[in-house]
């Protein structure tokens, strides 16, 4: 059994977020699906697709994509693929989140060594339902631009507390609604910041992919989503 190390890249962010990781070539690729939301951090309630030698595969959900092969029989290691070889990953086709997937070596199974493995990264992905790429990073430059005025009226309101006085506000008065604003913004700001990666607990999430008894991997059916 060979081991492919794989190096995968979300489109379109600078930095990068990327994810290193080490699969045996006989995993499936209904396996490598579920393993790549894992290591990514997606929460797997949209529909994927591979496209792999000019073939798409993925699989088959009612209202969803239909594939001419079962994922769960088709094997990365069928492909043969050479190290610098690509393929594409995509997930969600609403927001439609692109994933270059590279074979960047083909390593010797390490007999103590649990697979799959995320052995390195950098930055946390996106949350789901966020419009995509460009939406994405309008929404978070918008909350970002606002920051230095939401803190202003953080801050005030703090200061009077701090002072043992009264808020003082009235729903639907302005002053109230720039409080409200600032603390929505707040909320926002932390969903849309791009956080850091852990390694240590994608591993975790990998290691619980695999069932002690079968051996498989759990896939959620997003059916009748996008």
């Amino acid at each position: 059994m060979e081991i492919y190390q794989l190096k995968i890249v979300l489109r379109g962010f600078s930095p990068m977020i990327w994810r290193r990781l080490l699969v045996d070539a006989d995993t499936s690729l209904a396996a490598l699906h579920a393993i790549f939301q894992a290591t990514m951090g997606w929460e797997d309630c949209h529909l994927h697709r591979f496209r792999i030698h000019g073939k798409d595969f993925g699989i088959t959900y009612q209202g969803g994509m239909s594939f001419a092969d079962d994922p769960h029989r088709v094997q990365i290691g069928q492909f043969r693929l050479r190290p610098g070889e690509r393929f594409l990953y995509e997930y969600d086709f609403a927001d439609r989140w692109l994933h270059d997937v590279r074979l960047e070596a083909t390593l010797p199974v390490e007999p103590r060594r649990f697979y799959p493995v995320c052995t390195a990264g950098k930055q946390a992905c996106p949350p789901e339902d966020c419009g995509g790429v460009e939406d994405y990073l309008l929404q978070r430059r918008a909350l970002f631009w606002a920051e230095t005025e939401d803190l202003q009226v953080l801050a005030e309101h703090a200061e009077r507390l701090f002072d043992g006085r009264s808020l003082g506000l009235v729903e639907g008065s302005e002053e109230y609604a720039a409080l409200a604003l600032a603390v929505a913004h707040t909320e926002a700001r932390e969903r849309f910041a791009l956080g850091s990666f852990d390694r240590h607990r994608v591993n975790l999430r990998l290691q619980r992919l695999q069932t002690c008894t079968e051996g498989k991997y759990a896939v959620r059916d997003p059916s009748g989503v996008h």
